[in-house]
Order: structure tokens, then sequence, then C-alpha cells
């Protein structure tokens, strides 16, 4: 038997001499193949090294090729059933560590075997059949080996009987002929049936906690009205869910019930360490998603103090200049005239102001025959009087229009020392929101653990998060004794989250006070507030809620509308809890929903219905829980003695008061004048 097999193995070669061609096999066999073909044996070992395949995949796949061409990988198994340990009910065979990975492209599985039809219901099997992947099975019967070069290629998306539309298709495909021409033939009916793949695509989680299958959406509308009920969809559907039956609405009006849906769209979630650990997936970046703060933690605004308006128009340099100026020019024409201080001070106040000047003053100002005076005064009119005055006018005016700006101190909260930080459970178990909500001790375990793992990632990247990697390490140091860990991460007694539990299925206890003094705190928005969200805030000590940036939009302007005027900022973004967000695909053949993912988020269309989704069905953040849709006090309630307005009529006050001083001023010195006369 094997002395046919090595004859007649040649022409098997032949279809796949492009490939890097791994032979397993019960002994050596001499193999008589062209030069170019590289071909690896190996022999049946149990013990076989689990590296073996890493090996071949990360080692033979870098070799250079003379002529370029399409690069696969052949692995034939030459009877498994002698020595290979093949068993029909061996449902790990194909997963032997030995093997290359079932997640590698352009991978041909090929049995030679004596009992075809056992290796076939060992591949029906659903376990072996899910677990394919990319791998491509071909059959070679060695009883046919004398009669033809005959392959059978097995068809994963094969459907039994006719459902919704779709006609019944063979599990096996013989594929015959010379074979020079064989590799095209297989790759002409992978390509068909891979294609096939848009009919076995489902969601990865459930749509919501009513819905728990995209195929339920079709009992529930019409089909042909379909299009026209996207609003009702959204309203019973997660915007994942919403997404997906927006991807596979084509293919979801065969009715294609009874099918096994192979293949899983997952839902947009962070970038996680885990997700770059799984082989060959592909993740797909959307966007970068930012988060954002909210308080009112020491809120200054541009107009802290009744001067600020009259000052505001230039800095302190300026005045300092200016006023300098003026007590110049006032000594200078009182030298020059040799009259009282008063006089220059009157003069260059009415020039400054654009006030009519004394005609005393004028008239003895001519009798001097000064001509350096002159230049003096008409240099000042010129700077002072006109430019500077103008500039003044038009920078105060311009002032009392803007609004009042408040600036929170903080850039971060998360490295401000003290502070506490109030976090949605959502943003850290995005999928929440369609699945119940776990035991208190499950549920704050899984968002500590999350927190303790991006701030050990932090750590690791040096290059990266320098000015956050304090934090971190401070972050770690604090979570550890509440994990039961020392400094290496190691458990080494029991604590809040690694309770000693006298049964596995016991749900152990857990006190919600128990980490209150760390700086991160857990938060749930609800109907009574029962987190005390808006209380812990309204306090303005060292507190902040961070959340999505475009939800913080909407709750600063709720918390704003409040009876006692207390004023929160939002703060430009948290790069501390920022993630990058996207698809992480699995490996298909060509992937159907990855295509048309990639082509609604490049066209826009992506942005489109996210933007109608959260229209349709908005989330539901604090205001919303307290029945709040538009500002519940009126903007003149809300007014208090620190607004510009009423700095306006403090500033007409101070001015009247310093004019009414400049008149009796004068009036005093005219007195004084006519009686000294």
């Amino acid at each position: 038997m094997l002395d046919l097999i090595q004859i007649k193995l040649t022409n098997y070669f032949t279809p796949f001499e492009n490939c890097t061609i791994i032979t397993y096999t019960t002994k050596h066999l001499e193999i008589r193949a062209n030069n170019f073909v590289p071909i690896i044996l190996i022999v049946y070992d149990q013990n076989t090294s689990s590296t073996t395949g890493f090996t071949i995949t990360h080692k033979f796949s870098l070799q250079a090729r003379r002529n370029p061409s399409f690069f696969c990988w052949a692995t034939i198994n030459i009877l498994p059933e002698k020595g290979g340990g093949f068993d029909k009910k061996n449902l790990y065979f194909m997963l032997q560590p030995s093997y290359i990975g079932a997640n590698w492209a352009s991978q041909y599985f090929i049995f030679v075997t004596t009992i075809p039809r056992v290796v076939q219901e060992h591949v029906r099997t659903l376990a072996v059949s899910v677990s394919l992947v990319l791998r491509e099975v071909l059959i070679v019967d060695v009883k046919s080996l004398l009669k033809d070069s005959a392959i059978s290629y097995h068809n994963i998306y094969h459907i039994k009987a006719p459902v919704g539309g779709l006609e019944k298709s063979r599990e096996w495909y013989h594929i015959a002929g010379l074979p020079s021409e064989c590799f095209n033939r297989i790759s002409s009916v992978s390509k068909n049936i891979s294609n096939l793949n848009k009919y076995f695509w489902g969601m990865q989680q459930t749509f919501s906690r009513k819905v728990t299958d995209i195929r339920y959406i079709f009992k529930l509308f019409d089909v042909p009205r379909i299009s026209n009920s996207l609003h009702r969809i959204a309203k019973i559907t997660s915007f994942d869910g919403f997404l997906a039956f927006w991807i596979l609405q084509d293919v979801l009006t065969y009715k294609v019930n009874t099918v096994f849906l192979r293949h899983r769209i997952p839902p947009i979630a962070r970038l996680t360490e885990y997700m770059g650990q799984q082989e060959r997936f592909t993740f797909f970046n959307y966007d970068i998603q930012s988060f954002s703060f909210v308080s009112c933690y020491q809120i200054k605004s541009n107009s802290t103090t009744i001067f600020s308006g009259i000052t505001s128009p230039f800095d302190s340099l300026s005045w300092t200049a200016i006023g300098i100026s003026f007590i110049i020019v006032v000594l200078i024409l009182t030298v020059t005239r040799g009259k009282f201080v008063s006089d220059g001070f009157f003069f260059i106040i009415a020039i400054s102001l654009e006030s009519s000047v004394p005609s005393s003053g004028a008239a003895s100002l001519s009798k001097q025959k000064c001509s350096g005076s002159y230049f003096i005064i008409i240099l000042w009119t010129f700077l002072v009087g006109t430019i500077s005055s103008n500039w003044y006018k038009t920078a105060f005016t311009m002032e009392m229009i803007v609004p009042t700006m408040y600036t929170s101190p903080w850039k971060s909260v998360v490295d401000v020392e003290g502070s506490k930080i109030l976090i949605p459970f959502i943003l850290i178990d995005e999928y929440e929101h369609v699945m119940p909500p776990p035991a208190d001790f499950y549920r704050y375990k899984n968002f500590y653990l999350t927190i303790l793992m991006k701030c050990e990632r932090m750590v690791a990247q040096r290059a990266e998060y320098k000015r956050l990697k304090k934090t971190a390490v401070n972050l770690i140091s604090l979570l550890l004794p509440y994990f039961g860990m020392d400094a290496d991460f190691r458990t080494v007694k029991n604590s809040t989250f690694t309770p000693y539990l006298s049964s596995p299925i016991e749900v152990p206890p857990y006190n919600k006070s128990a980490l209150y003094d760390y700086p991160i705190q857990p938060i749930e928005y609800d109907e009574k507030d029962s987190y005390g969200i808006t209380k812990t805030l309204s306090t303005c000590g060292k507190v902040a809620l961070v959340d999505a940036k475009e939800n913080i939009a909407r709750i600063t302007r709720f918390l704003n509308d409040n009876q006692e005027k207390i004023v929160y900022v939002k703060g430009d973004g948290d790069s501390f809890f920022a993630s990058i967000r996207g698809w992480t695909m699995p490996p298909v053949r060509e992937n159907y929903a990855e295509k048309r993912l990639k082509v609604m988020v490049t066209s826009g269309i992506f942005a489109h219905w996210e933007f109608l989704y959260k229209l349709w069905k908005p989330k539901k953040l604090l205001g919303d829980y307290a029945n709040w849709t538009h500002p519940r006090y009126t903007a003149v309630s809300q007014l208090d003695f620190n607004s510009k307005i009423t700095k306006i009529f403090y500033m007409c006050g101070l001015f009247l008061i310093i004019c009414t001083f400049v008149l009796i001023g004068e009036s005093v010195r005219y007195r004084y004048m006519q009686i000294r006369n």
C-alpha cells in the first residue's frame, strides 16, 4: 500500500507546487518531486513538540521564492488511521499542536486514506466542522489511486435541503483531471463555496435582553416592508444588533432559520490585550473613544471681580505703562507751566477721556510758548486720547457681549492627588446594556479587575503614558490588596475579591463600602439616583464624573440647571481612559460581513446610521432618569452678582462717583483760584 502511495503521490504534489507541503506519514518515504517544491516530512508521533506547527508557519512562510506566486499551505496526512492516531470519535485530531493553526489562510488539509467515508463522517461532526476555520479539507481515496487522480473537496457551507429560497447543495465535490489543471479547479470550487459564507452569519451577542437572535426580527416585522421599520427595529435592539441587521438584511430575507450560523458579527469594542492574542484575527479600527469629566471644584470665570470688567481690555503690563506715562506727562506739564499739579492732572484726564479741555488751561498753556509741551500734548492726544481709548472701548464692548466663561483647574482628573472619580459600570463592561447585571460581587470584581489590567498595561508600555505611569503605579498598589496579591501579582491571601468559599456555586457577599476610599468608584444611572451622583458632585469637592465625551455634554447641561446656582464645567478630555474602538473580525474566507462593514465605514454610511440610532434611541443618562428635557429655571433667575450684566451697573455707579469727585475737585480749585486772585 505504501509503495503504491509512493508512486502515485507525486501527482498530488503537482497541484500544490507553489505551496509549502507538510507530509505526515507512518514511516519515511522516498518522494521524488520537482526541486522547487518545498516538502517537509514528519513521522506520526504523539509526542511531537507543540512548537512544530509554530516553527513551520513562522520559518517556512518567510522563504524567498524565485517565481512569485500565490502562497499556500498543504498538509498531507498519509494513512492517519494506521499510525497517526486518527479515530472517528477523536474530535481533537486536527487540533494537534504539530499541525499548522486553523486560522492561517490558504491552507489545504488533505487526507490520503483507505476509509474516506469514516473521514467524511468525522469532518461532518459539529465540533470538528466548527474548528476548521480557514482549513479546506480534501480527501484522496487510496483505492482509486490506480484509476484516476481524483480529490474530494469538502463544502463547509452545504445545505441538506432547500430552505428559504436557497437550493440544496452537495457536501463533497469530486474534482478530477490532469494534475496541472487540478489546482485551478480546486481554487474555483473554493471561491464559489467561500462566497456562500454570507448565509451563515449571525450576531456574536444578543440584540437586547428581549431579542436574542437576529432572525427573530422577521417574526415581528413584515419582510417586504422591513426597510421602513428601521426606527422600530432600533427601539428593540442594541446598536451592535442594529448594525448587524443592517449588514445582513439582504441575506436574512431568505429566512434561513434552520441554517447553523457558523460566523458571528462581533460588537464594536475597545481594543484590549486579549484581542491582540487572538491569532490571525483582523482588528478593523473605527475611532478613538474619548472621555471627558464634569465637576464644580474650584471653578473660575473670566470676570471674577467687579474691576475685572474695567481692566480686562488691557493686561497688567499695559496698565503699568499707561500709569507711568501719565505721571511723567503730568509732572512735565506742571514743571513747564509752573502751576499746580492739578492743572496738568485734569488737563491729561480730559484728553484721555475725550472730554473738553478747560479754556483757562488752554489759554495758560498758550502763554508759555513751549513747543516741547505742545509736542507732548499732541503725542498724548494721538496715542492715548484717540487710539488707546477707542481700542479700549471696542475691547470693553466685546467683553460685555461675550458670555461669562468658566474654567476648571484640572486638565486630567486621574492624576489629581486626593480626587475621587465616578465612572459608570457600562464604560468598563460594554455588554451590561444587553445582559442582566450579575451579582454585586462579580460586577464590582470585573470593574476593578479591568482597572487593574489597564493600569498594568500602562506601566508596561514605557514609551507612552509617561505622565500617567506614576498614577497607574499608585492605583495598582492601592488595588492589589483587595485581590489578595503582592507586588508581583501573586495571590498570597484571601481578600475582598478572593474569599474562601465552601461551595463553587456559592455567590460571595460583597460590601459596597469596601473600596470607598479608592480613587475610582463605579456608579450607575437610575431613577432614584441610588449612587448619590448629584449629591456627591454638588459638594464641589475633589470629585468628578467621567463618561464618554458626548454624554458629558448632556450631563453638564442638566447639572447646571440647578436652583443653588452651582456652576459645573466639563473637561476637554482625559487620556487615561481613552481607548481605540473597532471590530475584531474572525478569520473567514471571502468574509462577507467584513467587506460590508468596510464599505459602510469608508463611505460614511456607518456614521449616518449611528447618528440616526442615537437620535431614535438616545442613551439614558443622569438627566433622563430625572425626567429632565429642558431647563427648569429661567436665564434671569440664574443671574447672580458675579454676572457681567450686574458688573456693568457697578461700573456705571463707580464712574458716576469718580465724576462727582472730579466735579467737586474742580469746583474747590476754581473757588480757591478766585480767592487767591
